[in-house]
C-alpha cells in the first residue's frame, strides 16, 4: 500500500513494518507497506526464513511491478522514488527479491521520462551534471555532440530536491550517463552551433 498525498501522488511512508495481518516489530526498510499472511516467530520479532515466505516476496515483487506499470502514467518519477532505491543499502529479509526486481524493471524497462515528453530505457536517457545544459542544448544538439541519435535528457523534473534519492540511485545504481563539461569540451564542433542565435552564446559563457 501507497501512502497518497491530497493531490494523489504517492510518497513515502516514515515506518514500514511488515504486516501479518497486524503489524509486526520487524522494520521493511520499504517506502510503503506490506502486509501478508508471513511466517514469524512467535513474538513476531523476525520473518521466518522459509519457503513459504520467499514465494510470497516473489509475488509481492510482481505486484509491485504491476503497481508501478499502473501509477507511473500519472506519477512516474514519484512512485519510482518510493520504491526500495537507497544508495549502498543492503536490503534484506526479503526484500532483496523486491529490490532486485525493480532494479531489473529499471534497466530493462523504457519507463524514464525525457525532457521531451517520451518514456526511454536507462541506456538511452543522460543526465546533465550541469543543470544550464539543459537550456543550453536541444536534443538533436545532445545527439551530435554525442554521435548518437537514439539519447534523450531525462526530464528536469529530476531536479527537484524531492527527487534527490531517486538521483543518487540513478548516478550510483544504475549508472545512467552523465553528460559534463569535459565531455561538451571534447566533442564540440562548430558546425553544430553556427545557427544559434547570439543570445545562445552570451547564456553559454555565462
Amino acid at each position: 500500500a501507497y501512502l497518497i498525498d491530497d493531490s494523489g501522488s504517492p510518497i513515502a511512508v516514515r515506518q514500514s513494518p511488515f504486516y501479518a495481518y497486524f503489524p509486526t516489530s520487524i522494520e521493511s526498510d520499504l517506502s510503503f507497506l506490506v502486509n501478508a499472511p508471513f511466517e514469524t516467530t512467535p513474538a513476531r520479532d523476525n520473518l521466518k526464513t522459509c519457503s513459504e515466505n520467499d514465494f510470497l516476496f516473489d509475488d509481492i515483487a510482481t505486484l509491485v511491478l504491476k503497481s508501478l506499470d499502473i501509477i507511473r502514467s500519472n506519477h512516474t518519477l514519484e512512485v519510482f522514488s518510493c520504491m526500495p532505491i537507497k544508495h549502498n543499502h543492503i536490503y534484506k529479509n526479503g526484500t532483496d527479491i523486491i529490490y532486485n526486481q525493480v532494479k531489473n524493471y529499471f534497466n530493462t524497462r523504457h519507463v524514464w521520462p525525457t525532457n521531451d515528453g517520451l518514456f526511454c530505457s536507462i541506456q538511452h536517457v543522460v543526465f546533465p551534471s550541469d543543470d544550464t545544459f539543459y537550456n543550453l542544448l536541444s536534443t538533436n544538439q545532445l545527439r551530435q555532440l554525442n554521435k548518437n541519435k537514439s539519447i534523450h535528457w531525462i526530464s528536469k523534473d529530476i531536479k527537484n530536491i524531492k527527487f534527490k534519492p531517486l538521483k543518487e540511485f540513478l548516478i550510483g545504481e544504475l549508472k545512467i550517463s552523465q553528460f559534463t563539461p569535459e565531455d561538451f569540451a571534447a566533442n564540440y564542433d562548430s558546425k553544430i552551433f553556427k545557427n544559434c542565435l547570439p543570445n545562445w552564446f552570451v547564456d553559454f559563457y555565462k
